[in-house]
């Protein structure tokens, strides 16, 4: 890199260091001046340019400052003798460079500026990006905690309701118990067919209730884990398989209580087993026997399949 001539600096840093100094340029400025400026230019070759363009940066010259240094130069070209032409010359280069310099400054101090709005817009924008998120999120946050909130206050009925139920098994098994008690205490007095309806009933009261708790039981586990809960009625049934045989078994007891409750009924099977014609007993005994088994493969059918 060209060094600067040392000369034309010390020129330069004069101008500079006047219209600082001065708030108006008179007549004794210019005696002072244009004599160092015809002395110091005689004497040199090429213009240092750098050195104005470093003057102009390093003072920050405002556009009165860089006014007051074009009139000293001209005024120093217009009184130029007859002869050294060449000294008018450089000054104008002078004059022209210090005007471009500034310009050049100003140009960059503008971009400076538009960079600084547009790099404090992104940011800004950036930044209202990240807090619309925040905001978002601690929205969703408080939907969550919410929804958590309800969900944890629907559980507390489900909880009473499991109690309830349970409560309700444990007095239903011994109540029914009681009841077979009594029942089997005067088996020879009550019928076969009354114990037999007694039983199955209080077996299906309580395989419902058992049901009805572990079906609540699930329900409320499904929602702590949030996860869905079966409903369709018949992959519930083949999802419990013990409690669909043993009512269907139950039903079946009761029909068939029901049904040998009648003295003709009685006669029937009494006079059927006597001429050893037992098929019509054999087929109804194998209808509840032939439903299981089917139930049972389908359970096992819908578990394979899982």
């Amino acid at each position: 890199m060209k060094q600067s001539n040392s000369n034309q600096e010390k020129l330069y840093l004069t101008l500079v260091r006047v219209v600082n100094n001065q708030n108006a340029i008179d007549e004794s400025i210019y005696k002072k001046t244009t004599p160092l400026i015809h002395t110091v230019l005689k004497s040199e070759i090429e213009i240092d340019y750098p050195a104005i363009f470093s003057m102009v940066i390093k003072n920050n010259l405002k556009s009165e400052e860089i006014e007051g240094i074009l009139q000293i130069l001209m005024t120093a070209a217009n009184s130029i003798e007859s002869g050294q032409e060449e000294i008018a010359e450089k000054i104008q280069k002078i004059a022209r460079h210090f005007k471009l310099s500034f310009n050049q400054k100003e140009y960059f101090e503008s971009l400076k500026v538009d960079y600084e709005k547009d790099l404090e817009s992104k940011v800004g924008f950036y930044i209202g990006e990240v807090v619309n998120e925040m905001n978002k999120s601690k929205i969703k946050m408080i939907d969550d905690i919410n929804e958590s909130k309800k969900e944890v206050s629907k559980l507390y009925p489900q909880f009473i309701t499991i109690l309830g139920i349970f409560t309700a098994v444990v007095l239903s098994v011994f109540g029914g118990m009681t009841l077979l008690s009594e029942s089997f205490s005067k088996i020879n007095q009550v019928p076969i067919w009354k114990v037999v309806i007694i039983s199955s009933i209080v077996a299906l009261a309580t395989l419902s209730m058992l049901f009805l708790l572990t079906r609540w039981v699930n329900v409320v586990i499904s929602k702590s884990f949030n996860y869905d809960t079966e409903k369709d009625l018949m992959k519930v049934l083949s999802n419990n398989g013990a409690f669909t045989i043993g009512f269907v078994t139950f039903v079946y007891l009761i029909i068939a209580a029901v049904v040998f409750s009648s003295e003709s009924n009685k006669q029937k099977l009494k006079s059927l087993t006597e001429v050893w014609d037992s098929w019509p007993i054999i087929i109804v005994l194998c209808i509840p026997l032939i439903i299981m088994v089917a139930m049972f493969l389908k359970i096992l059918d819908d578990r394979v399949s899982k």
